[in-house]
């Protein structure tokens, strides 16, 4: 298969989180499948919020897809997690605070389907960027690899 076409199959459906997390659904155990040493998949920023396009409208598009976390977004997460045996580092999604704010926040889920690590990203690119920012830094373990930091 081609780079281009195997893109094309992982590429974040823009403008529809929950087909995007289908596609993951399918793609992870098929990752595993072919690197069954694999124990780390890693998606890019807000790749399960489905941004839209880049010369698309997006205003209030983050308000509109945002989630609670933890939620149903990492209760399907761990299920994916548990089916293809992989730690997921989600990329990050728009999130939802209790006091109503919009955070760019990374999830990482563990083969146990258990939320793992959630980072809120502290520095936010402001000239674009509308998220509210977090106020610390995370590490998770990955028992028998290593200590990682997440970031954004």
């Amino acid at each position: 298969m081609s780079a281009r076409r195997y893109l094309s199959k992982t590429a974040p459906i823009a403008r529809n989180p929950d087909a995007t997390l289908d596609l993951l659904a399918e793609r992870a155990p098929a990752v595993k499948a072919a690197v069954p040493h694999a124990q780390l998949l890693v998606l890019p920023e807000l790749h399960l919020s489905a941004v839209p396009e880049l010369l698309d409208e997006s205003d209030g598009y983050a308000d509109s897809v945002a989630v609670s976390l933890p939620g149903p977004l990492t209760e399907r997460l761990g299920e994916i997690a548990r089916a293809s045996k992989l730690w997921i580092a989600a990329g990050s999604v728009y999130e939802r605070s209790d006091e109503g704010h919009i955070h760019n926040t990374a999830v990482v889920v563990s083969p146990e389907g258990e939320l793992a690590a959630r980072y809120r990203k502290v520095f936010p690119w402001r000239p674009t960027g509308r998220s509210v920012p977090g106020d610390g830094f995370v590490t998770f373990d990955i028992p028998g690899v290593g200590r990682l930091g997440l970031a954004i």
